[in-house]
């Protein structure tokens, strides 16, 4: 499975400084109903330059879909800054794992 992960840096007053979203991929097991093998697959600087929606979101990637191409790699797809939408060519994060099924 795909998803993001975030995390936010504060300041002194703790009011949040810096939004960080991160996109992840894991293997669920169905028998525990946890996620394995969990592993940080793309980050906002995998993707083009481009604006953020406000300075806080600047380094958010929100993962949004993935293709599976002809040559084995995927192309994973993300929300960029909350304001655009982006694409990084990565490895199959599910080798090794089956084949992808359709949802």
């Amino acid at each position: 499975m795909i998803g993001h992960q975030s995390c936010n840096t504060t300041d002194a007053a703790g009011e949040v400084t810096l939004q960080t979203y991160v996109n992840i991929a894991f293997v669920f097991d169905r028998k525990r109903h946890q996620a394995i093998e969990k592993r940080i697959i793309g980050t906002r600087s995998c993707y083009p330059p481009g604006p953020a929606k406000k300075p806080h979101l600047a380094d958010v990637a929100f993962t949004s879909g993935i293709v599976m191409r002809p040559d084995g790699r995927v192309d994973l797809y993300s929300g960029i800054g909350d304001a655009e939408i982006g694409r990084a060519v990565i490895d199959c994060p599910f080798a090794g794992h089956g084949k992808i099924q359709a949802g």
